[in-house]
């Protein structure tokens, strides 16, 4: 009996064994089963996630692409030195490809208007351009509404008296008074803080050949604009997120293209302006394109209305007043 009792107790423990083993069996089953559903949803996800941002980069590729079409042509530009004042230039640019650019400007022969209307018709594309890009990149094209108002800010530091347009400008309005230290005060306090802190600090400019430079009487000279500019490109490289050396190498190339010109370009003689213009517009829409699904395409693109603006301002600015030597416009 003993015996007996023995081997049923054996047997029980091997079936509660076998039992063991098969629940084991079961879980690591079901957990194996659910790890690659888990595994397929990643993969899903990440697929969905690839295609979201493959079709949000297709879709910026392809309104870059429109504003580009958009841009004036030569036969616009020739219409334009031909046309005698400012309505004929409006009515030019309003029948072209181009109109929009012009959207903000009206028939009132006014230069303070007309270049607070370009002014304005740079901060709205900058503003556009900003809510296409991807959220990490929003900061750092959005700081470039700050190049807009640099040379007016520089001005200020100054001892000059603000010219009547800034008065007039809802950006720059609040700093315009007629003492420079209140002027200076207000800077400080106000979005181009960090700037005038660095133009105001002797240890802003990294080295010259971060900066445009200029040469009098065979001397390297570093101007307030200078410092500005290379305060300016410190602080929005602060504002890239973490990127990839090939983001990084697309965006380098492009800040040469620009830094190239600004060296150049202040030691030209005065006609050869608009052809160095064309030279620079043809290398950025280079860099555009093959940069076409990098960050670098929207900096690019957003220099290059700049400069078509810019031309399309001294086409307005020569024919709303006689040019002088307190605004003089390069054609």
């Amino acid at each position: 009996m003993m015996a007996a009792h023995v081997d049923a107790n054996s047997s029980a423990r091997v079936d509660e064994c076998i039992s063991r083993v098969l629940s084991a069996e079961q879980a690591a089953r079901a957990t194996v089963e659910e790890s690659a559903a888990e595994a397929a949803d990643i993969r899903a996800h990440a697929q969905q996630r690839a295609r979201a941002i493959a079709e949000r980069a297709a879709e910026r590729v392809a309104r870059v692409g429109a504003r580009l079409s958009q841009r004036p042509d030569e036969r616009l530009w020739q219409q334009l030195r031909a046309a005698r004042s400012v309505p004929a230039l409006l009515e030019a640019v309003r029948a072209s490809r181009a109109a929009s650019t012009v959207s903000g400007v009206s028939l009132v022969v006014d230069a303070d208007a007309i270049e607070l209307a370009f002014r304005q018709q740079m901060r709205t594309r900058i503003d556009e351009v900003a809510r296409w890009s991807p959220d990490p990149w929003q900061s750092a094209i959005g700081y470039t509404r700050q190049l807009v108002d640099l040379p007016a800010a520089m001005r200020l530091l100054s001892d000059e008296t603000p010219p009547r347009w800034m008065a007039a400008d809802p950006e720059l309005a609040g700093y315009v008074h007629d003492r420079a230290s209140v002027r200076r005060d207000e800077l400080r306090r106000g979005p181009l803080s960090e700037i005038v802190a660095g133009v105001e600090s002797s240890d802003s400019l990294p080295s010259a050949t971060a900066a445009e430079t200029s040469t009098v009487h065979g001397q390297l000279r570093v101007t307030v604009m200078h410092r500005a500019l290379a305060t300016w490109e410190r602080a929005w490289r602060k504002r890239w997120p973490r990127i990839s050396a090939e983001t990084a190498r697309a965006l380098d190339d492009l800040v040469g293209v620009l830094r190239r010109h600004l060296l150049k370009f202040g030691s030209i003689p005065r006609a050869d302006t608009a052809v160095e213009r064309l030279a620079l517009a043809n290398r950025l829409v280079t860099v555009l394109r093959r940069a076409s699904l990098q960050p670098a395409a929207l900096f690019a693109y957003l220099a290059l209305f700049a400069l078509d603006l810019e031309r399309l301002r001294a086409e307005f600015m020569h024919r709303a007043r006689p040019v002088d030597a307190q605004f003089r416009v390069a054609p």
